[in-house]
């Protein structure tokens, strides 16, 4: 999805919060029902620019025209229209399809925050990983994962050198694996290296990350009698219809469209420049 062109405007941002309700006044006794649709609002803005260079007013045509109009979505960060840091609550990051572990946030340089699937607070670091700056445009990114310890897949019997076997969660993290064996009464450990090969001492062998298959070759054999273990980090996906929402201090990612579908060169920098551009907020996943 594009990013929308970092221009600042001249004047400080319109936003409207926007919500869906349905209202009904034909029950018993004429008393008007209320049901809310939404969830999560959408925000609506305007952004107007009344000293635009010929550059950048050609650079934001181009970006609608590129957009076709209302059709295509795309990101605006409030960094890139020289809005400051806010802190925010309750929004929207997704909803669990039991697969999807990694998620777009809605935000961007994100601190002092915290991400909830179900309402339930999540712990950074055992329940899930953020990578700052790692997701679509620049947006932070999200993985939940969970770890496995002393996880046995093999046992040595002294002459076997070669094992191969499937973990029992996958897909696995890149650069999270260790195997623990034992040779002549020593432990030793081997790690991969994140491109899906794996050594340490007397042992070699290649993991694939997608299914958690590991196959080891030993040049001594593992002592009879001793377990080949394995820690890892592996993704897990929240289930299906977990939502999951996000809290944070940053700049906030609005995902929209604009709200024009016909417009001239001449009329869309006017607008730009006199009573604003009108963008349509969706929500923001």
């Amino acid at each position: 999805m594009a990013a929308c062109p970092s221009i600042t405007p001249g004047y400080p941002l319109i936003e409207k919060i926007r919500w869906k309700t349905l209202t009904s006044s034909f029950e018993e006794l004429g008393e008007e029902q209320r049901k809310q649709k939404w969830l999560f609002p959408r925000r609506d803005l305007v952004l107007k620019f009344p000293a635009l260079s010929s550059s950048q007013a050609r650079e934001l045509w181009d970006f609608y025209v590129a957009r076709k109009g209302s059709f295509e979505a795309f990101n605006l960060f409030y960094d890139s229209i020289g809005k400051s840091t806010d802190t925010y609550s309750n929004e929207y990051v997704g909803t669990g399809d039991g697969s999807t572990y990694i998620f777009n946030l809605p935000s961007k340089n994100a601190s002092s925050y915290t991400v909830y699937v179900d309402g339930i607070a999540q712990t950074e670091g055992t329940n899930y990983e953020i990578e700052i700056g790692g997701g679509e445009d620049g947006a932070d990114r999200l993985a939940f994962i969970g770890h496995v310890t002393n996880e046995v897949r093999a046992t040595g019997d002294g002459s076997t050198t070669d094992f191969s076997y499937t973990l029992d969660h996958s897909p696995v993290k890149p650069s999270s694996l260790t195997v623990h064996y034992t040779i002549s009464g020593t432990s030793y450990t081997a790690t991969d290296d994140g491109s899906g090969n794996i050594s340490g001492t007397d042992c070699s062998g290649t993991i694939t990350y997608e299914t958690g298959d590991v196959s080891l070759t030993f040049t001594t054999a593992p002592d009879n009698g001793t377990d080949i273990t394995n820690d890892y980090t592996y993704y897990n996906p929240p289930a299906v219809g977990q939502r999951i929402t996000f809290d944070f201090t940053g700049y906030l990612k609005v995902r929209c469209r604009f709200a024009q579908d016909t417009a001239s060169f001449e009329h869309f920098i006017y607008s730009a420049t006199r009573v604003g551009i009108e963008l349509r907020g969706l929500l923001n996943a």
